[in-house]
Order: C-alpha cells, then sequence, then structure tokens
C-alpha cells in the first residue's frame, strides 16, 4: 500500500513538470479599437401649459359633474433617452378664505377637447377619466398617488406624451367665507428613470 501511494504522487509530479515544460507554436494577431467613447443620455421630462388658464371663476358651490370648471390642459412628454416615471404635486403660493379646503379636482387623461398636437406617441387610452372628487389638499403631498405615471402601470416612455386635463369644483359646504375667495397654486413636478426604486439619486 506504501508503494502504490508513492507511485502516485511520483506520477502527479511528472504529469506537472511536463505540462509546465510543454511549449507549443501558434500564429497570433492583435488589434486595437481606438477613441471608444461612453456617453449617458438625458432624463427630460417637459410640460406644456399651452391651453391653460390662471384665472378660473367665479366658482359657485356645487356638488354635480356640470359644476366642474376646466383649469386647463397640460402636456407633459418625455423628450429624453429614458423611460420615467413622474409625479406631481400641488404647492399653494395663496389661500385667501382657505378656498383649498373647499376644492375638489378631476382629470382626464387625452381628453377628445384638447386642441393640440404633437409628433411624439400617445401614451395612454382617449378620454380615460383618471380620478375625479379628489380633495385639492390631497394633491399637495408630494407622495400623493395621484399625479403619479409609471412604474405602477407602466413606464412613460421616450418619445411619448400624455394630455391631463384638469378641472376643480367649489363643494356645496363652501360658506360666505369663501366668497371672492382666491387660490394660487404651482404644480410641481419630479422625474426619475422608471427602475429608479425610490425618487432620488
Amino acid at each position: 500500500m506504501r508503494v502504490l501511494s508513492t507511485l502516485g504522487v511520483i506520477g502527479l509530479v511528472v504529469a506537472l513538470a511536463f505540462g509546465a515544460a510543454s511549449t507549443g507554436a501558434w500564429f497570433t494577431d492583435t488589434e486595437k479599437v481606438e477613441d471608444s467613447v461612453l456617453t449617458t443620455g438625458e432624463l427630460d421630462l417637459a410640460v406644456g401649459t399651452g391651453q391653460w388658464d390662471f384665472s378660473v371663476g367665479p366658482l359657485k358651490p356645487g356638488n354635480t359633474a356640470s359644476d366642474y370648471v376646466t383649469v386647463g390642459f397640460l402636456m407633459v412628454s418625455n423628450t429624453g433617452d429614458y423611460d420615467m416615471k413622474w409625479r406631481g404635486y400641488i404647492t399653494l403660493d395663496d389661500n385667501t378664505g382657505n378656498l383649498r379646503d373647499h376644492l375638489v379636482v378631476r382629470c382626464t387623461l387625452n381628453p377628445g377637447d384638447w386642441a393640440g398636437s404633437s409628433s411624439l406617441t400617445k401614451y395612454g387610452p382617449d378620454d380615460a377619466l383618471l380620478w375625479t372628487g379628489i380633495p385639492l389638499t390631497d394633491l399637495m403631498s408630494v407622495d400623493n398617488d395621484y399625479f403619479l405615471i409609471g412604474p405602477a402601470a407602466e413606464p412613460f416612455y421616450t418619445g411619448h406624451y400624455a394630455v391631463y386635463r384638469i378641472d376643480v369644483r367649489l363643494k356645496e359646504t363652501a360658506t360666505n367665507s369663501q366668497q371672492n375667495a382666491t387660490l394660487q397654486a404651482d404644480l410641481n413636478f419630479q422625474a426619475t428613470q422608471d427602475n429608479n426604486t425610490g425618487w432620488t439619486q
């Protein structure tokens, strides 16, 4: 048994020595691709308000669909190089008479009464009522789920656009304190790549 073990070790050493000493002749060639350049693209969310009336009024209290007044049309476009997700939220500049607590909002995607056009591909269906009767205050949170596109449904693809009609209604709960009241607000947008699990870098 001891002899067999020794022979096995010797055989291994010989094989390794032969492999290390073995050489071969092979034709070879080398090439080089010079000046390779890697570039990043651009994330670009374009927002247009071509049919936006910033002086809507006078509003009157009501509780039916006919009491909604159109604030305007908002066209959002992905003109960058990446599929994205985006969200929007409202910040107030002026809120006399505490008007914000008495307004509800309705939003329609790609409404038929939009008179504009785009060379990009339309995102989403036509005349789709996204939400209605939403308190304006719910849209003031940056984390609201109303002004949110992708990735819950699908990303906002590059080369696509979408149009949103925003309507507001003064709730029937409004009192005399809301007479001659004014609300001035900004609609803010954030966008990031659709595969970003958050909203920051």
